[in-house]
């Protein structure tokens, strides 16, 4: 494990996650919370969050369009 690691804050938007991950070619992300270690967020949990924001975007424009 590289002693460089990349990490968030829990208020740390989605988007800045993603950048933070695609930047860094990193899999994985962790989760400090004043110094402490509080989770881990992983491009799988990513991309069912997106997937979903962009389901639920999709939906809410079909049904402003009807």
């Amino acid at each position: 494990m590289s002693k460089n690691f990349k990490w968030a804050e829990p208020e740390t938007k989605i988007e800045h996650a993603v950048q933070k991950m695609l930047n860094n070619n990193i899999r994985r992300l962790i989760v400090l919370e004043d110094g402490s270690l509080v989770g881990g967020i992983t491009q799988t949990n990513l991309t069912e969050v997106l997937r979903s924001k962009l389901l639920i975007n999709a939906t809410v424009d079909n049904v402003n369009s009807e």
